[in-house]
């Protein structure tokens, strides 16, 4: 890994963003390739970088999704596993769910392309457990999307076992959503 100054994180940064804008994350990839955020004293370089690599992580899966590329699918888990070990839950929990929220996608999408259980329930589980990260009174809208995400993970994983039982888990967790904005309504 190179030495990290504040000018060449701004030129990283710089890099980065171009790449993101130009529609190459993987190039993106490439860049922050070189640097390994967890050997990084400094918290705000360290902090700027796990951005970074958020941001890259959200592009590669939504290229991923779009075209359908593999590739990007497989980085953006990738990537959001090392963030899973680079954020301090103690201080940021609602980061850290943010990036469970994105893995839980990725693994889901990626294991039904394939048809591949184990990676299905993996990003159940890590979707049941972002979905938990949040109440509908204290941040409604992350909430809702961490709801709908994971319920749209076990319709998936019903679709591809064609069973009911993950299906009538949906249900019952969109149940569960209009439950509770009806709750907050009165």
């Amino acid at each position: 890994p190179l030495p990290l100054s504040d000018e060449i994180l701004k030129n990283l940064e710089k890099s980065v963003n171009a790449d993101l804008g130009a529609g190459r994350p993987v190039a993106a990839v490439a860049v922050l390739d070189q640097f390994d955020p967890s050997e990084i004293s400094d918290a705000t370089m360290k902090d700027r970088i796990i951005a970074l690599l958020e941001k890259t992580s959200e592009a590669l899966y939504l290229r991923g999704m779009s075209f359908p590329d593999n590739v990007a699918l497989t980085k953006s888990i990738s990537i959001s596993t090392s963030l899973l070990t680079l954020i301090d839950k103690s201080q940021e929990p609602g980061r850290l769910a943010l990036v469970q929220q994105s893995l839980g996608k990725a693994l889901s999408v990626h294991g039904a392309r394939f048809g591949d259980h184990p990676e299905m329930d993996k990003g159940i589980a890590t979707l049941r457990t972002a979905s938990k990260a949040w109440s509908i009174k204290d941040a409604p809208e992350r909430w809702a999307q961490a709801q709908l995400d994971f319920a749209e993970a076990l319709m998936a994983s019903a679709r591809i076992s064609e069973t009911n039982e993950k299906f009538e888990e949906a249900i019952d967790v969109c149940q569960h959503i209009i439950d509770q904005k009806k709750a907050e309504l009165l």
